[in-house]
């Protein structure tokens, strides 16, 4: 799990069992449990879905010879991987993978929604995603959705490095 996964969940989880925890003190017993147990069960699933993710790529490295791991990879729901030393790209969504080569990818653009607040001033991204252009004739463009525009910049980046 890459590190601001786990920041994001940690600090989600503080947040929630400590409300959990100031509803039971405050008396509201049954409310603190119920928010006690949506973060369990939240985190379960998260480290569930981790857990299978990195299973699934032990199993094709085994099987194929190939080198992906988690943190050469980005998206979430539908991920892309990266193997720089056999040239290879994996495209899975957790249920279906596919393996192709570098020259599958034919572009790569990082988009977002650009939304100011006119009342602070402030600029957020929502919406952002890196979108490939792949040598697929049913499927030329594939989307991948980010947490951020950094996390965007930082893979654009790589990308460049990586099949530039």
């Amino acid at each position: 799990m890459p590190l601001l996964y786990k920041v994001i969940a940690f600090a989600l989880g503080l947040i929630f069992v400590f409300g959990g925890v100031s509803f039971i003190v405050s008396g509201h017993f049954i409310g603190g449990i119920i928010i006690i147990g949506l973060v369990g069960l939240i985190f379960y699933f998260i480290i569930k879905g981790e857990n299978k993710l990195t299973a699934l790529l032990a199993e094709i490295n085994q099987r194929h010879s190939t080198l992906f791991n988690r943190d050469n990879g980005f998206g979430m729901g539908s991920c892309i991987f990266f193997d720089s030393e056999n040239r290879k790209v994996l495209l899975t969504n957790g249920k279906d993978s596919r393996m192709e080569d570098f020259s599958f990818i034919r572009s790569w653009e990082l988009k977002w929604i650009e939304k100011c607040n006119l009342r602070t001033g402030s600029i957020s991204y929502e919406k952002v995603r890196i979108e490939i252009q792949t040598n697929d004739y049913n499927s030329p463009f594939i989307k991948f959705s980010l947490f951020s525009k950094t996390q965007g910049d930082f893979w654009l980046a790589r990308l460049n490095i990586l099949l530039g």
